[in-house]
């Protein structure tokens, strides 16, 4: 009789444990799913419209160009609401498989959107998803998000490694406009004055071409002071170039200094 006690009380034992290692059950497969590597928001006539930028995550390690013949690198996908959350419900209607959003590294605002509250309710959404991250790139942009979305990064460049997913390989370098991420615009826009400086992006058109054709570039053209339901201003131009001395983490940059009847003498400032 004891015995048979013991024997029942380490077979429940055991099951109990195998309850216990059952975790996992719930996960996917990598190939059952979609990556979002950018969000974009835009408004108008009183709809909202989200862009979503998806990755190919076998393009990040290895070359973009494979056999003579690009892959394709980046693939965008859009859909409106009443809402930012209705929008991006009804993307979720044409994706066919699940979107992961772990991988999600930047979002990209137009002034239309930041001016009826987009950032606040686009805050809200991202905290709702428990495998998104703090350490997402925020910016604002007045060209077309489409277009934003789909500017590859030069020298057929990994687009993990572009100016909106990377932004502090560029700052390295010249630190005149540095980025926020979704921490610290928290902190700056519910705590006074209120206000965060976000970079603006756009596209360049003029500045970079191959033996076969120009190509177009992204660039950070300015800052848009944004509060959590509006903008505030922008700084863009000549102007920007000031807000590198009003930053206690300026890591390098130029400065030329002018005399009368001398030539300009360039300086490098770490």
């Amino acid at each position: 009789m004891k015995h048979y006690i013991k024997k029942t009380v380490l077979l429940i034992f055991v099951t109990f444990s195998l309850l216990l290692m059952s975790g996992c059950w719930d996960s996917n497969e990598p190939e059952g799913m979609v990556y979002a590597h950018g969000l974009g928001v835009d408004y108008k006539d009183g709809v909202y419209t989200v862009y979503l930028e998806i990755i190919n995550l076998g393009l990040l390690a290895k070359s973009e160009v494979a056999g003579g013949a690009a892959e394709t690198k980046v693939e965008v996908g859009h859909a409106s609401g009443d809402t930012i959350d209705a929008a991006a419900f009804n993307l979720y209607h044409t994706t066919q498989i699940q979107v992961f959003w772990g991988h999600l590294a930047y979002l990209v605002l137009t002034d239309e959107a930041l001016n009826h509250g987009a950032l606040e309710q686009l805050l809200e959404l991202m905290d709702r998803y428990r495998e998104t991250r703090y350490r997402i790139w925020l910016y604002s942009s007045r060209d077309s998000i489409d277009k934003v979305f789909t500017t590859i990064p030069m020298y057929q460049k990994s687009t993990g490694d572009s100016l909106l997913s990377n932004p502090e390989a560029s700052y390295n370098q010249s630190s005149i406009i540095r980025s926020l991420d979704l921490r610290e615009i928290l902190l700056s826009i519910h705590e006074p004055p209120h206000e965060a400086k976000i970079p603006n992006v756009s596209i360049s058109k003029e500045r970079y071409s191959t033996e076969k054709q120009k190509h177009d570039a992204l660039m950070f053209s300015g800052v848009t002071v944004v509060t959590s339901n509006k903008i505030k201003g922008h700084i863009k131009g000549i102007n920007a170039m000031g807000l590198k001395w009003m930053n206690n983490e300026l890591k390098r940059d130029e400065l030329t200094v002018e005399v009368p009847g001398y030539s300009p003498v360039n300086f490098t400032c770490f």
